[in-house]
């Protein structure tokens, strides 16, 4: 079985695309890394696929995505790795494929917004549940590792805020919702899967 190199590529940027939500999530930042990379393999996506007729287009898109994104940083409504990975992202769309890409991420951090919202009315019966857990836990902690699952459940909680130590970061990571609506824009990007 041989993997097509377009494929491959696809893979590539989804996995990056995975890793900024995550870092977003759990450090509400996005390398600055990640923006390059995903120009890097849009270049990349060029080399394989040669260069398409409406590459101006592609263009405008990223760079009136960050003229807009940059003007609501500047009024602290998005941050600047959020801005970056937008525009990286928005790269790849076409005159066909901005407006579903640029629907779908409004769409996906509403989605995260009702769940941080959530989240913050759960904290006490989060808070309540860990008391609970770490109570039963402690008679078998020397022959069990919880710390897995308390890992799972800080991170679980950390919009609402953590259960006990540090604060979580706040806000809403909003790179989840880029990287989804990213994957989706890949997934449908006709000069790469033609």
């Amino acid at each position: 079985m041989t993997i097509e190199p377009e494929h491959f590529l696809l893979a590539l940027v989804v996995a990056v695309l995975l890793y900024a939500a995550l870092s977003d999530i759990f450090r509400r930042q996005i390398p600055n890394r990640v923006s390059l990379a995903l120009i890097g393999l849009f270049g990349a996506a060029l080399l394989l696929s040669g260069v398409p007729d409406d590459l101006l287009v592609h263009l405008a898109c990223a760079a009136g995505v960050f003229a807009a994104g940059f003007a609501l940083w500047t009024r602290g409504v998005l941050g600047g790795g959020d801005v970056k990975l937008l525009a990286a992202m928005a790269l790849w769309a076409d005159a066909g494929t901005i407006g579903g890409f640029l629907l779908l991420t409004a769409l996906a951090g509403g989605v995260l917004a009702a769940v941080h919202l959530v989240l913050a009315r759960a904290r006490p019966f989060i808070e309540f549940f860990w008391l609970q857990m770490r109570a039963l836990a402690a008679p078998v902690r020397a022959g069990i590792d919880l710390r897995c699952a308390r890992q799972s459940l800080d991170a679980l909680s950390s919009w609402a805020g953590p259960v006990d130590g540090p604060k979580a970061p706040e806000g809403i990571p909003y790179g989840v919702a880029i990287a989804a609506a990213g994957i989706w824009l890949v997934l449908h990007s006709s000069f790469v899967i033609g």
